[in-house]
């Protein structure tokens, strides 16, 4: 009877011991979790600033290209080089176009 009892007492502390492990592997895989939690959300806030930062470098391009686009005149155009073209030419879908034609007549 007296075995029957020690082998009983080991049996149990053979099972705290696992559930103990056990408890302690779980224990590390939720800190695992939490730590790669908190670095995501991290990740998150800084794309965020970086998408607030090529937002804000996009408006002043946009702001320098309206600037631009309206102070280019027919004047400024002419004291640049450019002349004023008198042929007007159309892209057209017309064979006798300018495009790539095939056939040998």
């Amino acid at each position: 009877m007296i075995r029957d009892l020690k082998q009983f007492n080991t049996f149990y502390k053979k099972a705290i011991a696992i559930l103990g492990c056990m408890f302690f592997v779980l224990v590390i895989f939720y800190g695992i979790l939490v730590n790669a939690l908190f670095s995501k959300g991290n990740e998150r806030v800084a794309v965020e600033r970086e998408i607030v930062a090529a937002k804000t470098r996009i408006a002043i391009l946009e702001g320098e290209y309206l600037q631009a686009v309206d102070s280019l005149t027919l004047a400024r155009a002419h004291d640049m080089g450019f002349v004023d073209c008198d042929i007007d030419l159309f892209v057209s879908r017309r064979t006798e176009s300018f495009s790539l034609n095939t056939q040998n007549d």
